[in-house]
């Protein structure tokens, strides 16, 4: 049994990030980061907002034009996030953001 600090997301992140670290999660990192490049060339304004860390660091957002990039991501879990908060409790005004990215986050929601 995980000892009791531990939360319940800590377990599924380290094996994600292991998982990263392979030549097939590697692969997927670069292939998902192409995509979104190409689509976040149409998205326009000054903040984009990241919700969940995925991947080792800013990869998702090399291609994003806008002229602000933040990653929200739960407290421990990503070393590359500038926000420390759970995804259903976030610290952002409202009216506040331009775009949004989700990679993957609602997959590991329980309500999504």
């Amino acid at each position: 049994m995980a000892p009791a600090h531990k939360s319940q997301f800590q377990e599924p992140h380290a094996a994600r990030m292991a998982w990263w670290s392979s030549p097939l999660g590697s692969a997927l990192i670069a292939a998902e980061s192409q995509l979104l490049a190409e689509a976040l060339d149409d998205v326009f304004g000054w903040e984009l907002l990241q919700i969940g860390g995925w991947g080792a660091g800013r990869e998702l957002l090399a291609g994003a034009r806008t002229r602000n990039q933040a990653i929200v991501a739960s407290p421990g879990l990503s070393s590359s996030a500038d926000i420390r908060a759970r995804p259903t409790q976030l610290p952002i005004t409202s009216d506040s953001i331009d775009a949004v990215l989700l990679p993957h986050i609602l997959e590991f929601a329980t309500d999504p």
